[in-house]
Order: C-alpha cells, then sequence, then structure tokens
C-alpha cells in the first residue's frame, strides 16, 4: 500500500506541475498573441487614417473643382441675364416713346 500512495503523492505533484507550467505556458503564449494584435490593429489604424487623409484630400479637391465651375456657372448666368434685362429695358423704352409720339400732345 505504501507504493501506491507513494505513486498517488507522485501523480498530484506531478500534476499540480504540469497544471501549473501550462497555465504559464498558456499565459505568456496569450499575452504574446494580445501583443501580436495590438500591432497589428497600430498598424491597421494608421493605414485607415492614411486612407481617410488621402479620400479627405481628394474630396477637397472634388469641392474646389465643383466650387469653380458653379461661379463660373453663376458669372455666365448673371451676365446673360443683365443683358436680356437691358434688351428688354431698351425695347421698353422705344415702345414707350414710340407711344407718346403717337398719343401724345398735339402740336
Amino acid at each position: 500500500m505504501g507504493l501506491v500512495r507513494l505513486f498517488d503523492v507522485a501523480r498530484v505533484e506531478w500534476t499540480t506541475g504540469v497544471v501549473n507550467l501550462s497555465v504559464e505556458r498558456f499565459e505568456r503564449r496569450l499575452v504574446e498573441e494580445i501583443a501580436t494584435v495590438r500591432v497589428e490593429m497600430a498598424r491597421s489604424e494608421v493605414s485607415v487614417r492614411e486612407e481617410i487623409a488621402q479620400q479627405g484630400a481628394k474630396l477637397r479637391e472634388a469641392l474646389a473643382q465643383q466650387g469653380a465651375a458653379l461661379r463660373v456657372e453663376i458669372a455666365t448666368n448673371r451676365f446673360e441675364l443683365l443683358k436680356w434685362s437691358f434688351l428688354f429695358w431698351v425695347g421698353q423704352v422705344i415702345a414707350m416713346a414710340a407711344m407718346l409720339r403717337a398719343f401724345g400732345p398735339a402740336r
């Protein structure tokens, strides 16, 4: 019975040692994996930030181009509106002058 008891004690000690060693190795491996994931996340974050900055620059450039095109179009339309308003005004003056001449006081 002494030999069986000795084997039981050795098994318990061995099991405890293996479990402790396994836990330490698992924790170490977990820490390494977490560190790797953190590094990968940091790299991805940098990449995403760069891409956002590039897209922002492209968007600003496109908006500037659209703004310039819009200003040109507004200026063109303003000139056209002024031109037609002036022609209408000249036509009205001529029409009023003709009416005054035709129906005005007799001389």
